[in-house]
């Protein structure tokens, strides 16, 4: 479903000085699968995702999603950051229905499409309520309703509970293991947080530290649906330990200016 070949990005400054945040960086994501990319910070995890989802184009190498190469924003995907960027002027439910709205479809199959993603992510209650009026983990949740809405092939995501409480992260990734499951999508999740990576994942990429490339691949073999028991199961401590070296390794050779 993703595949990505060779991808380069380099940025240039006001004094014409280079940066390279991306370099070689190969990546293969299957249809349907639930794939997290792990690294330190500022190896150009949310970069290449800012690629995947067309925001931004590479400077060299491709990204192909679904057989087609990513030239722009396209709505077979949706993408979900750790900012929420609800419209504090619409409702639940107008905020769910704007990206259908957008593809020119009716007010009844409209309101028929944000009633079922709003019921998906547990907010029923809730759909003629404006975003002062909700906590955080309930903004996250619409922010999915409306990514889904638009029916995506591929949800990307950046770091999307990074802002939230411990126990709110906690369950809203039990929610989102259950939308994702319902939904039938496919998942690329970019984290800083290893138990998170290990906890949703089938597999986790691990990227280098800048120029980012994906360093390794480890597949998480614990079988679903996973309740939050496996976190004190030998075998997620020992996936723990093995991610944690790999990431570890990379922190290490970090100049400390950057750490």
């Amino acid at each position: 479903m993703i595949n990505a070949e060779n991808v380069r990005k380099v940025f240039t400054n006001r004094k014409n000085r280079q940066l390279v945040a991306i370099d070689k960086l190969n990546l293969q994501v299957r249809e349907k699968e639930f794939v997290t990319i792990l690294g330190p910070s500022g190896c150009g995890k949310s970069t290449f995702l800012l690629l995947a989802a067309g925001l931004d184009k590479a400077t060299e190498g491709r990204i192909m999603i679904d057989g087609e190469s990513v030239s722009g924003p396209d709505p077979k995907l949706a993408i979900v950051f750790q900012e929420y960027l609800l419209f504090p002027w619409k409702t639940v439910k107008g905020n769910v229905e704007f990206g259908p709205e957008m593809r020119g479809i009716g007010k009844k199959e409209r309101r028929k499409i944000s009633s079922k993603y709003i019921d998906l992510v547990r907010l029923k209650k809730f759909e003629n309520r404006y975003p002062h009026e909700l906590s955080g983990g309930m903004k996250q949740r619409v922010a999915i309703a409306r990514a889904l809405a638009n029916e995506p092939k591929v949800m990307l995501m950046d770091e999307p509970f990074g802002a939230l409480d411990a126990l709110t992260r906690e369950m809203l990734q039990l929610e989102l293991l259950r939308i994702w499951q319902e939904a039938k999508c496919t998942v690329l999740f970019v984290t800083h947080s290893i138990n998170e990576a290990i906890y949703l994942s089938d597999r986790v990429m691990v990227m280098s530290k800048r120029p980012g490339k994906i360093k390794s691949a480890l597949t998480i073999d614990i079988p679903r649906p996973r309740t939050r028991a496996v976190l004190t199961k030998p075998e997620f401590i020992g996936y723990e330990q093995r991610l944690r070296d790999m990431v570890w390794e990379e922190i290490q050779e970090l100049p400390n200016n950057e750490i």
